[in-house]
C-alpha cells in the first residue's frame, strides 16, 4: 500500500507508455506483512482472504439444483435432462461436477447426496422443481430471484441455504431486466441462471 501526503497521486497514459506520478512530498510504504502477521494472531483475515475464501474449499459439497417453473408453465428442460447436465445422472461426461473435480485435481466433490431426505421433493437426482406464481414475461430479475426461494423454502419446508453449499436455480428465460446469462455473489449459496446458460 502507498500513502502520499498533501496531494493524491495521478495515473498517466500517453498511448505509449502508462504509469503513476507522485506528487512532492513523503511517500509511506506500509508493511502489508505485518498486517497480514497481526490479523493471522488476532484471528481476522484480510479482505483479500475472506473474498477468496471459497477457493480453499475441499471435500464433499451438498448442491441442490431448484429447476422453476412459473404461472404459465414456464420451464426449462425436463428434470432428468437438468440433473444430467449438472450431475452427470444418465452418462453426461461434462458436468458441474465433472469440472469441478477436474479443476480441483479431485479435490472439491459436488455431490447430490443429502444429509436431509428430499425423496418426496425430488423430479430427478439433485433437482427439485418448483412452480412461481409470477410471468417470467411481466417479472424482474428481482420478483422472480424473490418468488423462486420463497417457494423452494414452501416446498422443502427449511431456510435456504439449509444443508447445502450451494443453491442453484434454472429458469426457462428472461423476457424483462436482462443481458444476462446467470449471476450470483460472492460467497453466496445462491445462482440462478436463465435459457441453456446452465448447460
Amino acid at each position: 500500500t502507498i500513502a502520499v501526503t498533501n496531494e493524491e497521486f495521478m495515473l498517466t497514459e500517453d498511448g505509449v507508455n502508462a504509469g503513476v506520478v507522485l506528487p512532492p512530498g513523503n511517500v509511506i510504504l506500509k508493511n502489508r506483512r505485518r498486517n497480514l502477521e497481526r490479523n493471522r494472531i488476532n484471528g481476522r483475515r484480510s479482505t483479500n482472504q475472506r473474498i477468496r475464501n471459497l477457493t480453499a474449499h475441499v471435500g464433499e459439497k451438498q448442491v441442490l439444483v431448484v429447476r422453476v417453473i412459473d404461472a404459465e408453465g414456464k420451464a426449462s428442460d425436463d428434470a432428468q435432462t437438468v440433473s444430467n447436465k449438472f450431475f452427470g445422472t444418465y452418462g453426461d461426461k461434462m458436468t458441474m461436477k465433472s469440472q469441478f473435480e477436474a479443476c480441483s485435481f479431485g479435490k472439491l466433490k459436488i455431490s447430490n447426496n443429502y444429509s436431509i431426505d428430499l425423496s418426496n421433493h425430488l423430479e430427478a437426482p439433485g433437482v427439485v422443481d418448483v412452480n412461481i406464481p409470477l410471468k417470467l414475461a411481466e417479472s424482474n430479475r428481482l420478483q422472480v430471484r424473490t418468488a423462486s426461494i420463497n417457494a423452494a423454502e414452501e416446498k422443502l419446508g427449511i431456510e435456504l441455504p439449509g444443508p447445502f453449499h450451494h443453491v442453484v436455480f434454472v429458469v426457462e428465460g428472461c423476457y424483462t431486466d436482462c443481458g444476462w446469462a446467470g449471476y450470483a455473489y460472492v460467497n453466496s449459496w445462491f445462482s440462478i441462471f436463465q435459457g441453456q446458460y446452465y448447460k
